[in-house]
């Protein structure tokens, strides 16, 4: 099991997160080919495809444990189908008129056109061939015992660094070092661990460093390291008719690994020119505010709660009051006041939002807003918001906010309580809404091309997909 310190350096998923470019992108092992897309079930005229499951059931796994396959498919798309019945619901209720919706919906609009714009100008231009791909499999089956040192701060790092090399160990310095107690009394070490298990800014320099040697310090999304890589394991028969089978997925890792060091090129050459000042007084007094209000939760374990709730907005909002109208940030053709800014962060998905508890944090938040800001008017330039890939995205994605919408208001007790004519009257048009509109499933062509075997086995664990989701 990973350690708390461990699980902020090392993560499973594969978040292809830049410095600069901040966007979490998700690699599907599905089909994308629309063309053959099969239709598995309808909801009236609604239809839900297979490849709509497939990324459903990866990013958002539903089913109970112990489950097999089968149920678990039948599982999730009952989920989506339930989904679809609580949006014809928010149709007819006039929902997507809302202020709320609306604003969320342009939310929604900016964010993939941002993932648009980093697969055009970064990810597709990235070329991987055949021979770079087999590489990337073997580093897939992997495995490395390594030991290491980790700091925020790049003084420090390099600190500890010229003290390994003048003859100080990683037993000495890890001791004073980690707040983790494992890390602190085992010098660093981390056992035997995949290489996907690694952040993916440094899978490349961990695959190729030598064994017992003290790496250089390095920089990953979370921090700065020193390691030292004590063995390696790898499998030593591979078989080519997978890799031949998968080669698309091998090759798309690699685009997604160097995507990740090169975004800042991209956006450095974007932004050229421009310019962000913040106002030092203003940002201590909301720093102080923020940090008095918001929970620390650097502790906890549970990686995917929200940095800041809709709670701790509200207080913040509240008592920021005073300050609201007080200019926060100038930059390059624009400024944001206080309220302005939190307004901002409050638009966001709890999932998504910054952290704003301390000063330095909240100046980092200010200027990667400032920063996206800049990216979608580039966005704006190239027409992004008429790409089909995005209005795809994004009315679907609008499809899953007005059905969690409309079932906030037939589920919560305050809905009730400020009208419950209208909490009754809205469950009477989703009962009616289901009995008209079924859920009709294609099991032929659902469960056609999966083998039997595969169908009965046995998912005991719901899988973990740490991802950019837009849920308020």
């Amino acid at each position: 099991m990973l350690t708390s310190i461990q699980k902020k350096i090392f993560m499973r998923e594969f978040k292809y997160l830049s410095f600069l470019f901040l966007l979490i992108l998700i690699s599907l092992g599905c089909s994308t080919d629309k063309s053959r897309d099969i239709i598995v079930a309808k909801i009236g005229l609604e239809e839900i495809t297979k490849t709509e499951l497939n990324e459903d059931f990866i990013l958002y796994p539903i089913y109970r444990s112990n489950s097999t396959y089968r149920e678990a498919l039948l599982q999730q798309l009952n989920s989506i189908g339930e989904e679809r019945q609580l949006y014809l619901a928010a149709l007819e209720e006039k929902f997507d008129t809302l202020k709320s919706v609306q604003v969320k919906t342009e939310y929604i609009l900016h964010k993939e056109m941002l993932k648009k714009l980093y697969d055009i100008e970064v990810l597709n231009k990235i070329e991987v061939t055949e021979e770079e791909a087999w590489e990337e499999y073997k580093k897939q089956n992997t495995a490395i015992a390594a030991r290491h040192l980790f700091t925020k701060d790049k003084n420090e790092i390099e600190y500890l660094h010229e003290q390994l090399i003048n003859g100080d160990t990683f037993e000495n310095l890890a001791t004073g070092l980690f707040q983790d107690s494992v890390l602190a009394n085992n010098g660093g070490y981390l056992g035997y661990l995949n290489l996907s298990d690694f952040d993916p800014l440094i899978v490349d320099f961990l695959y190729n460093k030598q064994i017992g040697k003290i790496s250089e310090p390095i920089q990953s999304s979370y921090g700065y390291h020193i390691f030292k890589v004590e063995d390696v394991k790898q499998k030593l028969f591979l078989d080519k008719n997978y890799f031949q089978n998968n080669i698309d997925e091998f090759k798309r890792s690699v685009q997604n690994r160097r995507a990740a060091s090169q975004s800042g090129v991209f956006v450095k050459e974007t932004l050229q020119g421009k310019t962000v000042n913040i106002n030092g007084g203003v940002l201590a007094r909301l720093a102080d505010l923020t940090g008095r209000l918001i929970a620390d939760r650097s502790q906890q374990a549970i990686m995917l709660q929200p940095k800041v709730t809709d709670r701790e907005i509200y207080l913040i909002k509240n008592e920021a009051e005073i300050m609201a109208e007080s200019t926060l940030v100038n930059f390059t053709g624009g400024e944001w006041t206080v309220g302005e800014f939190i307004k901002k962060i409050q638009q966001m998905p709890p999932s998504q939002r910054p952290i704003i508890s301390n000063e330095n944090s909240l100046a980092k938040s200010i200027i990667d807003l400032v920063r996206d800001e800049y990216l979608v008017q580039e966005a704006y330039r190239q027409n992004l918001d008429q790409n089909n890939d995005v209005k795809e995205s994004v009315e679907k994605i609008k499809k899953e906010v007005l059905a969690n919408e409309f079932q906030k208001t037939i589920q919560l007790a305050q809905y009730k309580q400020i009208d419950p004519r209208k909490w009754k009257a809205r469950r009477e048009i989703l009962k009616n809404i289901k009995a008209i509109n079924p859920i009709e499933i294609d099991t032929v062509d659902l469960f056609g091309e999966i083998p039997e075997t595969k169908l009965l086995e046995r998912l005991p664990l719901i899988k973990v997909a740490l991802h950019d989701r837009y849920k308020w």
